[in-house]
């Protein structure tokens, strides 16, 4: 792709003004840095309008083909997708349905696109994952809560079946686990861990004794995991959770996470959503989780996550902050040891990636298909992570209460690969204008021993996301190119901003990302 390059002396400039920021690097991979490999980011998708996002059969959707098509031109692999939400626990198979078809409630103002309140499906629902781009991996959820053993196993038959016909016709998509139930915790009827673990261990018998060469399946999709009710990692296990072989068929704990509620129509301010300090605070509390998961050799995920519950707040979830928040949030996740994070998407949501559907009413501009806020987030994410081998990612110190860093590594040459820089001082376009703070950077310790390519003799370069203000529900590029565009991919040249030496400059509700070496 052309892209452009901009002298130390443009965008890089320092000026007398700006705060000083100092990002110290370490002389080697920090001791605390997280070993990933595979994808940091997926997409989960509400069940019951999974069709609206993939198309028909021999017809994908084509703007979701497009936006996944710009991760894979930078990570080499679409996003996972998980397939699931409330509304995994109100689907039901039926043979008289191709696709899907759903009941639902009335609209209301906190929720102008409800979920479905049955939702009846077919097999080609499942066929459906083939129309997603070579590479993609599926979980799918299973209605657990209906406590009907019987049609759960038909529908793992299915399921299990589809892919098998999907991977001879040469698809190239793979089912990666099924998904019994969603956030069990919060069932109606005051479920306890106990009753849970006993009906888990019996559907997931059931399908394991049903099917020659079963699915693997993940545990435990907790809303919010509490060690007073039993319902955490321990908790379950505990409780008998996994009796007999069904061990064998787990890796992975799924987690769910959301920063807030709008589910009584308050959902917070964009500026605390983004702020440094909140993202750390609304994380740490998985520390016990990530390390009782891992005890057990299994991966720790957040299964569904993003920023407030119930499809986002207007004015949050929709707005430029939200990108901001994400990186952050997404990159200190990764900090802690949370290895993979599916971001929640449904029809009309306000925290969405894009919505693929048109005259849909979400906040922004648009009524056709587009990208929101957010989209940026997987974007730049896919960016970053990009390498041809494992990598490594390390929360870098800096001395500001607004600026968070982290560095991402080469797990075979220990090199420095890239540095992020996420801003949160609050600027906003449309209720407050003002002044937009600016601040000074300097990157301490980089050496050719501890940095790829020419980064360690200071030579580098600088690419920027921009966002109008915390509050804009549009206009955000990446290295200034566009991507609310009718198909999504981008318009516009990229800029890349050549650096040398330690120091350059930048803005509130900005992130900048530091190339040392490209994927």
């Amino acid at each position: 792709m052309l892209h452009l390059l901009l002298g130390a002396l443009g965008l890089a400039q320092l000026a007398a003004s700006q705060t000083p920021v100092t990002i110290t690097i370490p002389p080697s991979i920090p001791s605390t840095a997280k070993y990933l490999y595979g994808s940091l980011v997926g997409m989960s998708i509400e069940q019951d309008r999974f069709p609206d996002w993939a198309g028909t059969l021999g017809s994908p959707n084509p703007y979701t083909m497009s936006v996944l098509q710009n991760i894979v031109d930078r990570y080499g692999v679409p996003p996972p997708i998980r397939v699931g939400g409330n509304t995994e626990d109100k689907t039901h198979w039926s043979g008289d349905v191709q696709y899907s078809n759903n009941t639902y409630p009335a609209v209301t103002t906190t929720t102008p696109y409800p979920e479905a309140d049955t939702v009846l499906v077919g097999t080609d629902f499942w066929s459906l994952a083939g129309n997603f781009p070579s590479g993609t991996e599926f979980t799918f959820g299973i209605n657990l809560k209906a406590q009907a053993n019987y049609e759960a196993v038909i529908e793992a038959q299915i399921i299990t079946q589809v892919f098998q016909t999907l991977y001879d016709q040469g698809s190239g998509v793979t089912l990666r686990y099924l998904e019994l139930g969603n956030e069990p915790d919060l069932y109606a009827g005051g479920w306890t861990i106990d009753y849970y673990t006993t009906l888990w261990n019996s559907l997931a018998t059931s399908i394991q004794g049903a099917l020659s060469y079963p699915p693997r399946m993940q545990i435990l999709s907790f809303a919010n995991p509490t060690a007073s009710n039993g319902f955490t990692v321990s908790g379950a296990l505990n409780a008998g959770l996994l009796s007999g072989t069904l061990r064998e068929s787990v890796y992975t704990v799924s987690e769910h996470h959301y920063q807030g509620s709008f589910c009584q129509g308050a959902g917070g301010a964009v500026a605390e959503l983004m702020s440094k300090a909140y993202v750390r605070g609304n994380l740490s509390g998985f520390v016990p989780e990530i390390a009782a998961a891992n005890e057990q050799g299994w991966r720790f995920e957040l299964g569904e996550t993003n920023s407030v519950s119930c499809h986002g707040a207007p004015g949050l979830s929709n707005a430029g902050g939200a990108a901001v928040w994400g990186v952050d949030y997404i990159f200190q996740a990764a900090s802690l040891g949370i290895e993979r994070l599916y971001f929640h998407n449904g029809i009309g949501y306000k925290y969405d990636f894009f919505d693929p559907y048109n005259g849909i009413n979400d906040g922004t501009p648009y009524t056709a298909p587009h990208i929101l806020p957010l989209y940026h987030a997987l974007l730049i994410q896919s960016e970053l992570t990009s390498y041809s081998g494992p990598i490594y990612i390390a929360e870098l110190t800096t001395d500001s209460d607004f600026a968070a860093a982290y560095g991402i590594y080469a797990a075979d040459t220990s090199a420095l690969l890239r540095v992020v820089i996420i801003n949160s001082a609050p600027y906003y376009t449309y209720y407050t204008p003002g002044t937009r703070a600016e601040f000074s950077y300097t990157l301490s310790g980089l050496t050719a021993a501890n940095v790829a390519g020419n980064g360690g003799s200071g030579s580098y370069f600088l690419r920027r996301l921009y966002v109008p203000g915390a509050d804009a529900t549009s206009g955000l590029t990446w290295a200034q190119q566009s991507f609310e565009t009718a198909d999504g991919t981008p318009s516009g040249t990229r800029v890349d901003e050549s650096v040398t030496g330690e120091a350059f400059s930048g803005v509130g509700t900005e992130v900048i990302v530091a190339y040392f070496a490209e994927g």
